[in-house]
């Protein structure tokens, strides 16, 4: 019985690594199969075979050479990059392993199906993984800027120009991108002024941009190439279209076809080709014919030059390469080094940037950080698993499986919606992608934690990259903060700003209050769990610190969320009585706060005042009549009655629907797909995180999750039984406090940066070789 059991988890396991090790690929297919689909349902495959008979051979056979071009020249661009880095790699072995990685590109998401090939033949000749992401990043930026710059030329041929009007999201953009700049700048000065300083310094600007020039223009080359190929199939069956507008519609295909969330582009360049070309009356079923040619014409011509490259090579093999010299492959380690570094830094600031995105009739919210965080978990699950380079030490034995344990229940509830009333986008798109967009932001915490524990050549010390990570929460939470207090304060004092865009009760840019204020209240917990405990001594950066943590606490108010001011009061009490802070540090911050409080909200009122009184001086002395200043609202409004009756109707609709299924819940979406709408017009939400898993995942959900935070609470009360307060162990607790309590008259499961700061907390690397440390 005993033999039989472990067999099944033998085998049970074995499956769970394959779907996980498939899931990118069963996610690009997805993609494309279902664009694939929607295309062939709504469109006559007939005419589309009509349309592919008037190529001819002679065109098809000159669109598969210039193809076979671009195959080439993109692999021996991937040997200019390497040789911009400093690796000399032989051209023969760069070929090939740029060849075998686009093919690789072909299965995966393209960057990292690319990356983690060329990753693991480069460390072969000693390069570092990191690094060749480094590598990977800096030629995608090159080809995505020569394809962009190339699209937008072909939009303004197209359509005559781009606009972005002033109501239409233009505003909001000079809103976030002045924020970015102000916040970045303040991390730059506070933060990191001096490695910046010393990286501008070592620099030489004519060499960096030689380099980047010629890479430019080799990208330019292939762009333009397969611009061609587009043009000449295109021609052959849509005469009549002038040569300038075929060349145009092309390059935004062409760009639309390069982005990284398809296979091989299939699905996106059908899509994307039937409305561009559309735009030139140009039937559905030609434009779709000219993108399955190329798409063809791709394939075959990358299997040709692999085959080719094969035949010419046989004598020199790809593993037989030269290695690298010592000093080159340190110099490789700090490049990749200093991306670790840089790409959780910047999910650290991104984490509170949302972007609202148009699509269709409604809009859709986008994390800045999103895009790092792909590559951020790309990093940690490489260094630990494939690499080794780092060994990895949970707070909590056994977390990856209670992980699992919660993602199969959340697809688990998918599958139960599914069947139950069918899918809908909620369900998809933010509840079952936006939990592995969780996790990854989990692993890139866990990232910049272990990268910290190694620089400061601690084992199980957590202290220092605790701090480093909450600076760095802390700034940009209070920079984001005093910008919209300080515009909050400029319009109440008679500059005229939009209502819209710095609203009474200030979001941030969460698009909603109350995510911003849970995201104020993490940097509190941080705040207090960094910097409480050492107290006020006198220094200057202790103060600069008391400060900043004083504006966060300014600011709750102006948010008009009740959850956040109850929050923030917990913190305080739970930090005095349980003596994680000190008396004199909390009492600063609290004063310091009050005090930036009364400014913010009567600042304006006095000014007012004094307005009044000079105007009236003014016009007495002067014997001239002076307009009087509009006095103007300074402390948001709450309305707690709409806000409550909500709130009850969602509790109401949450308790319904778990009573329907206690077991397994109604499935993941059940609560949009009952149609009951809120105030704004949306569907209505459950407006509590543990009523929602209950109603959705059942309880056999809930105790997934009661098992995954209840084994990290267990482990935070054995060590603060055994008397150690250290600082990792006090963030937690606040964190997680933080979390429950926001978690009751709001459903904050889904909120990015809990899940980043979580695993930036709940890992400890130690540095590899440093056993007598651990012992």
């Amino acid at each position: 019985m005993a033999t039989s059991l472990k067999r099944i988890a033998k085998a049970g396991g074995w499956i769970a690594r394959l779907v996980i090790k498939q899931s990118k690929v069963l996610v690009s297919l997805a993609l494309s199969a279902a664009i694939l689909i929607y295309l062939f349902l709504n469109y006559d495959l007939a005419s589309i075979a009509g349309s592919s008979a008037g190529f001819s051979l002679a065109n098809m056979l000159v669109v598969l050479s210039l193809l076979v071009f671009t195959v080439v020249f993109s692999c021996l661009r991937f040997s200019l990059v390497l040789s911009d880095f400093g690796a000399s790699v032989s051209v023969p072995y760069s070929f090939k392993a740029a060849l075998y990685s686009t093919i690789s590109g072909l299965f995966f998401f393209q960057f990292v199906g690319q990356t983690v090939t060329r990753g693991v033949l480069m460390e072969r000749l000693g390069i570092p993984a990191s690094s060749v992401v480094v590598m990977a990043l800096y030629e995608r930026f090159v080809v995505f800027a020569a394809l962009l710059l190339a699209a937008l030329a072909g939009a303004f041929v197209l359509f005559g120009g781009i606009s972005v009007s002033y109501s239409g999201g233009g505003a909001y953009f000079v809103r976030l991108l002045t924020s970015l700049f102000l916040t970045s700048s303040l991390i730059i000065l506070v933060l990191y002024r001096k490695p910046v300083l010393s990286f501008v310094r070592s620099v030489e600007p004519v060499a960096v941009f030689l380099k980047y020039a010629r890479l430019t223009a080799m990208t330019a080359v292939t762009n333009g190439v397969m611009i061609i190929c587009y043009v000449l199939i295109a021609k052959s069956i849509i005469p009549d279209v002038g040569l300038l507008e075929l060349a145009a519609a092309s390059a935004i295909v062409s760009f639309a076809a390069a982005l990284p969330i398809s296979f091989s582009g299939w699905g996106i360049r059908e899509l994307s080709a039937v409305y561009v070309f559309g735009t030139l009356g140009v039937a559905a079923e030609q434009a779709l014919a000219v993108s399955i040619a190329i798409g063809v014409l791709s394939m075959l011509a990358l299997i040709i030059t692999m085959v080719s490259a094969n035949l010419l090579n046989r004598d020199q093999p790809l593993k037989q390469a030269q290695m690298l010299s010592e000093s080159r492959i340190q110099f490789l380690h700090k490049i990749g080094d200093a991306l670790i570094i840089v790409v959780p830094v910047c999910i650290s600031v991104l984490v509170l940037y949302q972007v609202r995105v148009p699509l269709g009739e409604s809009e859709i919210n986008v994390n800045l950080a999103d895009p790092l965080v792909i590559i951020g978990a790309f990093m940690f699950v490489y260094s630990v698993y494939v690499s080794k380079r780092l060994t990895v030490d949970w707070y909590v034995p056994h977390l990856p499986f209670l992980v699992l344990c919660c993602t199969g229940m959340v697809l688990l509830g998918y599958v139960n919606g599914y069947l139950s009333f069918g899918s809908n986008s909620w369900a998809l798109t933010n509840r079952v992608f936006g939990w592995f967009v969780l996790l990854g932001y989990a692993l890139s915490g866990a990232l910049m934690a272990a990268h910290c524990v190694r620089q400061s050549g601690a084992v199980r010390g957590t202290d220092k990259s605790l701090i480093t990570y909450a600076r760095l929460i802390v700034v940009a939470s209070a920079s984001i903060a005093l910008f919209d207090l300080s515009a909050r304060f400029a319009r109440n004092i008679g500059f005229e700003l939009d209502y819209e865009l710095f609203p009474p009760a200030i979001p941030g840019f969460s698009n909603n209050p109350n995510a911003f204020v849970f995201a104020i209240c993490i940097a509190l917990a941080l705040s207090f769990a960094a910097f409480g405990r050492d107290g006020l001594k006198g220094s200057r950066e202790q103060w600069i610190w008391c400060l900043a943590t004083a504006v966060l606490v300014a600011a709750v108010p102006f948010t008009a969320s009740r959850t956040g001011m109850v929050i923030v009061a917990a913190l305080i009490l739970s930090s005095v009585f349980l003596r994680f802070v000190q008396l004199r540090w909390v009492g600063s911050v609290v004063v310091t706060g009050a005090g930036l409080y009364l400014f913010f909200a009567f600042g304006p009122e006095i000014f007012f005042g004094l307005s009044q009184f000079l105007i009236a001086f003014s016009s007495q002395a002067l014997n001239v009549e002076i307009a009087h200043l509009e006095r103007v609202p300074t402390v948001p409004y709450i309305n707690a009655v709409s806000s409550n009756e909500e709130r009850l109707q969602s509790l109401l609709l949450g308790i319904d629907l778990w009573r329907q299924n206690l077991l397994f819940g109604t499935g993941l979406g059940a609560s949009a797909n009952e149609g009951v709408l809120n105030s704004a017009g949306k569907p209505l939400l459950i407006h509590n995180g543990y009523l929602w898993i209950l109603a959705e995942l059942g309880l056999f959900g809930a105790l997934a999750f009661a098992a995954m935070f209840g084994s990290i609470v267990l482990k935070l009360v054995s060590d603060m039984r055994t008397g150690r307060f250290d600082s990792k162990v006090i963030a937690l607790c606040l964190l997680l406090l933080v979390f429950a309590l926001a978690n009751l008259p709001h459903e904050m499961m889904y909120q990015r940066i809990f899940w980043f700061i979580l695993g930036a907390l709940l890992v400890v690397a130690p540095v590899r070789g440093n056993e007598e440390a651990r012992r």
